[in-house]
């Protein structure tokens, strides 16, 4: 960014003057450790605590193109999913993630994928997280996808993945490592079968 053609490299300074003096200092502390503590008192507009915080840090490394930055927010963000995930700021955080985000930057999206598929549960009865998934066409689609695929942290029985189409069987599956993709035709509907041979 200093050395283009942008303001900030003719001028040969940076305006934070729009963010959040607690985020500034945390992204000064990276730029100088390459990594930065996590408080749980600092309000970012979206809720406090670590899920909030490290989504910021996350759209903050991306904003100013700090792609190590934006790795340790992620794997920040996903460490503390597994305690912050029944938090009432979760709603505000997803919204945060899904509009400063792009579509293609599944970064803390796909974080995000295997909680909503361990506690659909519960979070099918929060009334604020369903309203999330009815205003987010994007972050309906990953709760979709995440509640209609198996998964294997629900049942003992553990699943392997078609390389050709993602599909799902059996990991105690005893037939041949070799599978056939067949059209066949049940009633009305064309399915894909996986046969051994």
């Amino acid at each position: 960014m200093c050395r283009s053609g942008f303001k900030e490299a003719k001028a040969g300074t940076v305006d934070l003057k729009e963010e959040n003096p607690s985020i500034i200092n945390k992204l000064v502390q990276y730029l100088y450790n390459c990594d930065y503590s996590e408080p749980d008192d600092v309000e970012t507009g979206h809720g406090t605590g670590k899920l909030a915080f490290n989504a910021t840090m996350y759209t903050i490394g991306d904003r100013y193109l700090l792609n190590g930055l934006k790795d340790l927010a992620k794997a920040k963000f996903a460490a503390a999913l597994p305690d912050g995930w029944n938090k009432e700021s979760l709603p505000d955080v997803i919204r945060f993630i899904y509009e400063n985000t792009l579509s293609d930057d599944r970064g803390l999206r796909e974080c995000l994928v295997p909680i909503l598929s361990h506690h659909k549960t519960s979070l099918r009865s929060d009334d604020a997280f369903m309203d999330v998934v009815k205003n987010y066409g994007e972050f309906a689609v990953d709760v979709i996808d995440a509640w209609t695929k198996p998964n294997p942290q629900d049942s003992p029985e553990t699943f392997l993945q078609c390389d050709c189409c993602n599909y799902l069987y059996p990991s105690n599956y005893t037939g041949s490592c070799i599978v056939i993709h067949e059209r066949r035709t049940y009633g009305s509907a064309m399915r894909t079968v996986h046969m051994a041979i």
